[in-house]
């Protein structure tokens, strides 16, 4: 067993989200005081500044532009130091960028790395199913 290591964040939650956090993680508690969600907090948000919703074709290839993409703050890193311990300089796009379904190394699945896991899963159950016969996979997957 290894050592234990004191983790901490690099560039700290902002003041405003700070409240907010100790503010919903209070009405969690008085709802439920078992509820595991009264410890998460809000690290900070990621969205597009694009004036216009993209229009992205089916099968969308990985890596997704994240040029448009932006936090509170310029260059302003989101990590999650319990997933990103010791990669804190980054933000969580640039590495969801290149998450992609199940069945495929190149298609994108919009940011998630859920559905890797999901659609095999769905894969698999599709095989062993004798209505698996009508079944149609989208292009580039195999069931």
């Amino acid at each position: 067993m290894s050592e234990p290591v004191q983790v901490v964040r690099q560039f700290p939650i902002a003041k405003e989200l700070a409240q907010l956090n100790l503010a919903v993680q209070q009405e969690l508690a008085s709802s439920n005081k078992k509820s595991v969600f009264q410890y998460y907090q809000l690290v900070n948000v990621q969205w597009d500044q694009s004036p216009t919703l993209p229009i992205t074709a089916p099968n969308q290839q990985i890596r997704l532009n994240t040029s448009s993409m932006t936090s509170d703050g310029p260059n302003l890193p989101v990590a999650n130091t319990t997933l990103e311990t010791y990669a804190q300089t980054r933000s969580c796009v640039s590495c969801h960028a290149g998450a992609t379904i199940a069945g495929s190394a190149t298609l994108a699945s919009d940011f998630s790395f859920v559905f890797i896991e999901t659609q095999a899963s769905i894969a698999a159950l599709l095989r062993n199913n004798r209505a698996a016969a009508n079944y149609v996979a989208p292009s580039g997957l195999r069931p």
